[in-house]
């Protein structure tokens, strides 16, 4: 009998053991239950194998509580458990909006659980199709800050003269708020606790005062009115007169083209 062939690429080689002692796992996320292979989860993630090899005299009915987001922690199982041909068929048949929410929940999930190989093809997808100059598609300030959440734990090297992946969330997030018609939820957005970002708050309040008086909305504060007359003077003294002008122009330099030839998700 010939001898086995050896494994030509070293990523199948890295995939190939097929010889599983397996059991079932109960997991509890926000009241919703999963029970899935203890091995798929081992298999990608270094904190569950860790964590399995702890657990291993403890029976396979106890329940593991985590503490995640149950949309993403489900979108996350999808993606270790979905096979080749299902993967096609998302591709084809699923929006652009859902595969960034998807993708986005995916990512935050294997990054918290060391997936990291998962993670940083997530993080290549979402940027692809953000930064395309074509995108056909926008995004709320609420999943907006949830990238800006994960760039912020996401540390990757950064090579001389390119942009951090929180630079390039921060360029993204001017270039939908320019395009909003509503840049108080924007503001909203940039001083929530997660972000707190004073640039972006600077950025809105500029848009906020060029489209027009804002004084009538009910979800701006007082320190709201006083940094927006703030503003306006300091941008009158600066010879910018935004409601004079038929459009808005940007003030800051955020607005370089992005690029033509991103992969799309």
């Amino acid at each position: 009998m010939a001898a086995p062939q050896k494994w030509d690429c070293g990523v199948l080689e890295s995939n190939s053991n097929f010889f599983y002692q397996d059991s079932a796992v109960l997991i509890k996320v926000g009241g919703r239950d999963f029970r899935v292979s203890r091995s798929r989860l081992a298999a990608v993630s270094p904190q569950f194998q860790q964590a399995f090899q702890f657990a291993g005299a403890h029976p396979d009915s106890e329940p593991v509580e985590l503490h995640n987001d149950p949309e993403d922690f489900e979108y996350f199982l999808w993606f270790v458990h979905v096979n080749p041909l299902q993967l096609e068929q998302y591709n084809a048949r699923v929006s652009k909006p859902e595969k960034f929410r998807h993708w986005l929940g995916i990512a935050v999930i294997a990054h918290m659980y060391e997936a990291s190989d998962i993670s940083e093809s997530c993080v290549t997808k979402i940027f692809a199709a953000l930064e395309r100059a074509d995108r056909a598609f926008s995004v709320e300030p609420f999943m907006m800050c949830k990238l800006y959440r994960l760039t912020i734990r996401h540390a990757e090297p950064v090579s001389a003269g390119s942009l951090s992946l929180l630079d390039r969330t921060r360029r993204i997030w001017a270039d939908l708020l320019y395009a909003s018609k509503d840049p108080v939820q924007w503001l909203l957005a940039a001083r929530a606790p997660e972000v707190e970002d004073t640039y972006l708050q600077a950025l809105a309040y500029y848009y906020i005062y060029s489209k027009g008086p804002k004084s009538e909305d009910a979800r701006l504060t007082g320190e709201d009115g006083q940094r927006l007359l703030i503003g306006a003077f300091n941008l009158a003294g600066q010879g910018h007169h935004p409601h004079n002008q038929t459009g808005v122009r940007p003030l800051f330099r955020h607005a370089s083209p992005l690029s033509h030839t991103a992969a799309d998700l």
